[in-house]
């Protein structure tokens, strides 16, 4: 079969007998005339070529009014050296005609017809752009189960109704001529060659919609034309049924009826006389019901088919179908209709990646010549087209985060571009976006500095720039998708899910990129836990098709470092940079990815070249800050806590730490409140409250006024919504703890287990703050100490919370963030230190996620477990953190610690310094503070007070 062209133009010539006999026209091969991007035809602009023949190309175009994409068919003009006056009059004629079919049917599963016109003798039309592969791409797949292609074929047998009930046969039914849109739903194409059933009784403009093909030309595809019609009989809608037929047997087995057959005529005398081989027989997993429909369905006599399409899917259905007959309208009703309608998309029943491949079954040709038929093997290759290579199928490959689309035909190879390298390969920068459909000007303002503010990494300009556009305009989907994207960056999964359903229900209105983007994004926010292997799966097909897309590499990239492949991660970010290198999203990855293996040299490098190429970037300037956090280096965390704030004034990101470095050098509640306050007046309105109630939350710790912040903690809880793990143990996390400071332990361990009681109905998500955010082994520990927990209970109840988590940590490093919480936090006596303390070769190095409390529980397993030594490094850098303010009890207990341990050491000075710290912080505690009190009492035994006086 490889040998036999799929499109074959048969003629039926006289012989010298004055009978008929079937001969075959010989294509050649011409190159049109093509448009290159921003040349415009009447008011669309071109973007790319989508596929070309020898007298026609169809185009990606924007529609600068509607602001959409369309596929824009245009034909070569009249005169062209490529083709005679009277086949481009045929042609125009011809493109008319399929405009007029296509849109007199108005059906949900044939193309849309958007605009018909004629621009310097050159007629178009603008039609859907299709996102999808061909059903060619499905034929014989194994992994597309029997459902899926069934359903294709009812879509199809609907749409082919439909045609029929018009009096329309289409003529050339095969899997190139469909396609299964990213949703599923299956669209049948190219009504060019579609003409009047010979006995259907309806009038109308039959000018317009007879056949124009000249006489004895049989137009249609070799292999599944029905017998009446390689006769050149008079056909109806059972000729469209017999070529169905062909095809679904094809796609169920991964084979024609007819064989491997390179013979032109022995494919013809097959249909004519031969009896495929049984369906189940080489596909033996098919039902006997769908066995009997397509055998049916290929009778050689019409007579002994089903009487109708609508009867052939019933049958293999299994129960009656609406496939009503669309109503009659003419073609500016149904451009009408078809600019504003939206339908409803179902889930796709296969990755929406896997869609993005199109298949174009253009195909060069000349003028008809006579020849004999060819020996076998002889027979040009490649998909040659009847009569005028312009099938019409809507090519198009849909990537991530909108932007341009580039074809694929896997037939011919990549799609040409202008300069005659494959658009494939072209480079698609981030700030390359796909227009939005969207007539609201604000909202199209809005998203573009939403795409904007992410190429640059300023995700909080994002989020306000994307609630915008979905504020001014309420129908769109793609702002819903990005902002799903940033939420669920961002830990907040549920919000991020009910972007994701909107963003569903408003699929229609998405530029084929993000309607895939949204598919790669569904596995990781609606799935628990995220499957990030099958994003990766998604994100890897589309990137075959754009090898150099930068935002593509980019979320493949952090997906492999979700799943700790760091040289997968950094060869993804690395090719993006050098695609787009003001891209600020790849060079935090990568940083990140350097970070994982504490190569902080590299880190670092990697931040200031992402500040030089963005210097707004307020995303890198925030990790570089964070390194800073982590390396102690206080003075650049408030100069870069400066520079975030002037870069991004309206972030909180750069409030926070400067409220952390004014708490660390001394300020006044009052001084910190007011920094806070900056924080929460740039703060999203639907979370003003709960922002303010943490800040005034963390200013009342910092103070060590207990009885304020029991009463803040309650509020938040009260304003908790959702069902968050990390959100709920934070709290209960930070009010047990708040209570013991208080000498509470009975209502510590009360809080502890109210929360305990309830864990397993709150969601656990690896992306909500992760095995770090989750703080129940904490908990746990204090429930025991207050009694409400026996050891061994609380042991069995740890060993189910890492069980818990195990399904969704990734590489080894989340898996020791895990371990981390499990037996470090709950430390608290000489016992639990010897238990940490055999563990900790398993423990470390601390994850980074771990950094900013690690120290502080470091040095206190180590302290308690009576190694001094070890413990004084821990010790020393917990008291200096450039974040002591956002983890206040692990300051104060550190500092305790750490005088005990150098008065051990006879660093009486050291002692009294790290006494006075503790009394200085919480020494006026509401309503007390056992820290303190502690402090002071060591203090006094060590004359602390003596030694000051002196």
């Amino acid at each position: 079969m490889e040998g036999i062209a799929r499109d074959t133009l048969c003629q039926k010539r006289p012989r010298g007998d004055g009978a008929r006999k079937l001969v075959f026209a010989k294509p050649t091969y011409t190159r049109a005339v093509t448009l290159t991007p921003g040349d415009t035809v009447d008011r669309y602009v071109i973007e790319e070529v989508l596929g070309q023949g020898g007298m026609g190309v169809v185009y990606r175009a924007h529609d600068p009014k509607l602001l959409r994409s369309v596929a824009l068919k245009v034909l070569v003009p009249q005169g062209s050296a490529l083709a005679s006056d009277e086949e481009v009059v045929e042609a125009k004629e011809r493109m008319l005609r399929e405009a007029r079919a296509a849109a007199a049917l108005d059906h949900p599963n044939v193309v849309s017809i958007f605009d018909v016109g004629d621009v310097g003798g050159s007629p178009f039309i603008a039609m859907e752009l299709v996102v999808g592969r061909s059903l060619r791409s499905f034929v014989g797949d194994p992994a597309v189960t029997l459902e899926q292609k069934t359903g294709w074929l009812l879509d199809v047998a609907k749409a082919l109704e439909a045609a029929h009930a018009r009096g329309l046969v289409h003529r050339d039914v095969k899997p190139e001529n469909v396609m299964v849109r990213h949703d599923g739903t299956a669209k049948v194409l190219d009504f060019g060659i579609a003409r009047r059933a010979h006995t259907h009784p309806e009038n109308g403009d039959a000018r317009a919609l007879a056949t124009i093909t000249r006489a004895g030309v049989v137009i249609g595809t070799l292999f599944y034309m029905a017998p009446e019609q390689l006769a050149g009989e008079p056909l109806d809608g059972r000729a469209d049924q017999f070529a169905w037929g062909v095809m679904a047997y094809e796609l169920l087995s991964g084979k024609l009826p007819w064989g491997a057959l390179d013979d032109g005529i022995a494919v013809i005398a097959a249909i004519a006389s031969k009896e495929p081989a049984p369906l189940d027989e080489v596909a033996p997993s098919t039902p006997e019901s769908v066995v009997s429909v397509v055998k049916r369905a290929l009778a050689k006599d019409p007579a002994s088919r089903f009487e109708s399409m609508r009867a052939a899917a019933e049958a293999l259905g299994g129960k009656p179908l609406s496939i009503a007959p669309t109503q009659p309208v003419d073609a500016a009703s149904s451009l009408a209709l078809a600019a504003t309608r939206m339908a409803p998309h179902s889930e796709p029943p296969f990755a929406p990646t896997e869609l993005a491949r199109g298949e174009s079954s253009f195909a060069p040709t000349e003028p008809v010549a006579t020849m004999t038929p060819p020996k076998p093997g002889a027979w040009p290759r490649g998909p040659l087209l009847a009569g005028l290579a312009f099938a019409g199928a809507l090519v198009v490959a849909a990537y991530w985060h909108g932007g341009r689309s580039t074809p694929v035909t896997p037939n011919a190879g990549p799609t040409a571009s202008s300069s005659g390298a494959p658009s494939a390969a072209s480079p698609v920068a981030c700030r390359e976006h796909a227009p939005l459909d969207s007539k609201v000007a604000e909202a199209v303002a809005a998203y573009q500095a939403g795409l904007q503010a992410y190429c640059d990494g300023n995700f909080s300009l994002m989020r306000e720039a994307m609630l915008r556009a979905v504020d001014r305009d309420p129908s769109l989907g793609a702002p819903h998708l990005h902002l799903a994207d940033l939420f669920f960056g961002w830990g907040q999964v549920e919000r991020a899910r009910k972007h994701v359903q909107s963003a569903q229900q408003l699929r229609g209105t998405m530029s084929p990129r993000d309607a895939e983007f949204l598919g790669a994004l569904e596995p990781i926010v609606t799935r628990t836990p995220p499957d990030w292997r099958e994003t990766i799966r998604r994100e890897s097909e589309a990137i075959e098709r754009s090898p150099r897309d930068a935002r593509l590499l980019a979320d493949r990239g952090f997906a492999h470092l979700s799943l700790g492949e760091l040289d997968a991660a950094r060869a993804d970010e690395e090719r993006a940079i050098a695609v787009d290198p003001h891209f600020a999203v790849p060079w935090a990855i990568l940083a990140d990815s350097y970070e994982r293996e504490e190569k902080h040299e590299r880190e670092r490098d990697a931040l200031d070249r992402c500040l030089a190429a963005t210097p707004n970037s307020s995303m890198c300037a925030a990790k570089r800050l964070l390194g800073r956090v982590r390396d102690h280096e206080c003075g650049g965390v408030s100069a870069d806590a400066e520079s975030l704030i002037a870069m991004s004034p309206d972030t909180t990101f750069g409030y926070r730490f400067r409220a952390a470095s004014l708490a660390q050098n001394g300020a006044s509640s009052e001084v910190i409140r007011g920094a806070l306050a900056q924080l929460v007046e740039r703060s999203d309105e639907k979370h003003r409250e709960q922002a303010r109630l943490e800040a005034d939350t963390s200013v009342a710790l910092w103070a060590g006024d207990f009885e304020a912040a029991e009463g803040l903690l309650r509020a938040r809880a009260a304003l908790a919504t959702g069902s968050s793990l990390k959100q709920h143990s934070e709290l209960a996390w930070t009010l047990a703890r708040a209570r013991l400071e208080a000498g509470k332990l009975d209502e510590a361990g009360s809080a502890a287990f109210d929360f305990l009681q309830k864990s397993n109905l709150l969601i656990v998500s690896a992306v909500d703050g992760g095995p770090h955010g989750d703080y129940t082994p904490g908990l746990l520990g204090i429930a025991r100490r207050a009694g409400r927990l026996t050891p061994s209970e609380a042991a069995e109840r740890r060993t189910a919370w890492l069980a818990r988590w195990e399904p969704m940590l990734g590489d080894a490093t989340e898996k020791r963030s895990a371990q981390i919480a499990a037996y470090l936090l709950p430390v608290a006596t000489a016992d639990d230190a010897a238990d940490a303390i055999a563990r900790l070769p398993d423990l470390l190095p601390l994850t980074p996620d771990w950094s900013n409390e690690g120290d502080a529980m470091l040095g206190k397993v180590q302290a308690l477990a009576g190694h001094a030594d070890e413990s004084l490094v821990h010790l020393k850098r917990a008291t200096t953190a450039c974040l002591a303010f956002e983890t206040p009890f692990e300051l104060v207990h550190a500092s305790l610690l750490l005088g005990r341990a150098l008065g051990a050491k006879g660093d009486h000075e050291g002692a009294c310094a790290a006494y006075a710290l503790v009394v200085d912080r919480w020494g006026k505690a509401k309503p007390r503070s056992v820290t303190a009190e502690e402090a002071e009492r060591e203090a006094k035994k060590l004359g602390c007070a003596d030694r000051k006086a002196d």
